[in-house]
């Protein structure tokens, strides 16, 4: 019996250094590693969960450059 693949079966996280090999390996240089942080209105929209939003990672931004 086959299944259809879903999103978890497709998604599996490496390690950061891993991505960063990858992207040296393909004849690239990380310039630049930012995450945006929450805007000061979502503190008002979800005071429960503020810290959490702002305290763990959500989505680096990374500026590679060719070497």
């Amino acid at each position: 019996m086959s299944r259809s693949p879903s999103l978890r079966d497709r998604h599996r996280p490496q390690p950061r250094d891993a991505g960063g090999g990858a992207f040296t390996a393909g004849g690239f240089r990380i310039s630049v590693i930012s995450e945006p942080q929450p805007v000061p209105a979502v503190r008002e929209l979800f005071r429960d969960e503020f810290h959490t939003l702002s305290a763990r990672t959500g989505f680096p931004f990374l500026v590679l450059e060719t070497t």
